[in-house]
């Protein structure tokens, strides 16, 4: 094994015009995908960086470019770093991957017949807890508004449900594997990864939290039409955090890539402890399932393991309202790449999987990827079709059936917690966590909303009771009573 990696090394010269290649390709791709303003890609062979580009603006309304200083947001390949923590935690003896988790942790209570006792934190890193509960993962995810112990320990004890010990991807199984890692060291899971993976791997650009006003970070943007951008809602602190809240530039993520590629070793010392690098890559639960080019077949801890083409590629990726990032890497090749974007993930997707067939030395390239990018084209031109036919629902505003202030007020759901209407110039608003959106009169007391800004539509009914004063909330069965 070990000559054919040597053999295989060797047969990777790299290529005099790589960086034209690439630069060529990416500024292609941004051009006829037309779903990303601004990207950056980095690219790793053995123990160095071998290609750098950053394309196009961090900021479009101000017309500010990417550039190598530049912060994206990574979203979910945060779980990536808090998978890693935990295993360096796990070999320096300070935490137990298959204790249960009560015996750090012993408030978590749940609903018989679960029972709190039969989960490990690596049941809940490997993605195979068989603990359900969408309630934790939409607030934590999209509403920002589940931050206290109390309230999160009283939302797992009653919204939870049994479900089969296979894999289910979940943003809350990093929260609670964080809890879990928090309770059994004394330190908060920002701490952590960066005293045990970003302090060693002089990743000084990357923070497990919104940076401070004046660093440059890349803004987000959805895609209404090709190379057309529009800001998203920003992301706030209160969302996600050990599932998706980190920030890093492509400097920091090649120095990432490295450690992994290397089993922990930069510049010729061990850095991260190997078999804890070595225990994130190994196969965990199986998960069998096709992602743009990538066909993938098991979960680690905190890192998807898939086939580009036959070659093995550890990867963990990441989407979130206007920002993505794809960080992979071959372990029998060395070579590694990490993109971020500012919009949608085709753009990044594409690029890296160039990147890995220029280095791989395939043939017939520009047939290859003037087909692949076709049909990339193809499918986010349908994809806005669909978003122009809910903004078309949108557009078309009723006559309510009461004057639009009377809706307003607040309103609570014991699942989802406090929302808030507000009316402002004949217009109505629904404000819960962090969502905003406007409700759209669609007759009666009916209405819609848009409440991620992503063409996906809910329908509202609002109603009134005996006394003529709106009462009720009703999104889809998730009914909020109108508060006193």
């Amino acid at each position: 094994m070990r000559l054919l990696m040597i053999l295989s090394l060797l047969a990777l010269p790299l290529r005099a015009d790589l960086r034209t290649d690439i630069d060529s390709f990416a500024r292609k791709a941004m051009t006829q995908i037309g779903t990303a303003p601004g990207i950056t890609v980095v690219v790793v062979k053995d123990d160095r960086v071998v290609y750098r580009g950053d394309f196009g603006l961090r900021d479009v309304e101000k017309n500010l470019p990417v550039t190598p200083e530049t912060r994206f947001y990574i979203a979910s390949t945060t779980k990536a770093f808090t998978a890693m923590a935990a295993a360096i935690l796990a070999e320096e003896g300070k935490l137990d991957l298959d204790a249960p988790i009560t015996n750090v942790w012993p408030e978590v209570k749940l609903t018989p017949p679960l029972d709190a006792k039969r989960f490990s934190l690596r049941d809940f890193l490997a993605m195979r807890s068989g603990l359900g509960n969408d309630t934790i993962n939409f607030r934590i995810g999209a509403l920002g508004n589940l931050t206290g112990e109390e309230e999160l320990l009283r939302v797992l004890a009653t919204y939870s449900r049994d479900q089969p010990r296979t894999f289910r991807y979940s943003n809350m199984s990093y929260i609670l594997a964080a809890r879990v890692m928090e309770k059994a060291t004394g330190k908060r899971w920002t701490e952590l990864v960066a005293e045990k993976v970003l302090i060693p791997l002089d990743m000084t650009s990357t923070t497990t939290s919104l940076p401070p006003p004046g660093v440059t970070v890349a803004q987000f943007y959805r895609s209404p039409a090709s190379n057309t951008f529009v800001r998203t809602q920003d992301k706030t602190d209160d969302t996600m955090g050990p599932a998706g809240g980190m920030l890093t530039t492509g400097a920091d993520a090649a120095k990432w890539l490295i450690a992994l590629m290397n089993d922990g070793r930069v510049g010729g010392k061990q850095v991260l402890p190997k078999r804890a690098v070595r225990v994130v890559q190994s196969e965990q639960t199986v998960n069998k399932a096709r992602f743009r080019y990538f066909d993938r077949f098991a979960w680690g801890l905190g890192q998807d393991l898939a086939y580009y083409e036959g070659d093995l590629l550890i990867q963990r990726f990441g989407g979130f309202g206007g920002a993505y990032s794809h960080v992979s890497f071959m372990p029998e090749h060395r070579i590694g790449v990490a993109a971020f974007s500012n919009g949608g993930g085709a753009v990044p997707d594409a690029v890296a999987a160039y990147a890995y067939d220029l280095l791989l030395g395939k043939k017939n390239l520009d047939a290859k990827w003037q087909a692949e990018l076709a049909k990339v084209v193809a499918a986010v031109a349908a994809a806005r079709e669909e978003r122009r036919k809910a903004d078309a629902r949108l557009a078309e505003r009723h006559e309510p059936a009461h004057p639009i202030a009377q809706y307003a007020g607040a309103y609570h759901y014991d699942r989802l917690g406090d929302l808030q209407i507000t009316e402002s110039n004949g217009r109505l608003h629904a404000q819960l966590g962090r969502l905003r959106a406007e409700l759209v009169p669609a007759g009666g007391d009916a209405f819609l909303i848009d409440w991620t800004d992503e063409g996906e539509l809910s329908s509202i009914r609002i109603d009134f009771d005996a006394s003529g004063r709106a009462a009720r909330f009703d999104w889809e069965g998730r009914v909020f009573d109108r508060v006193p």
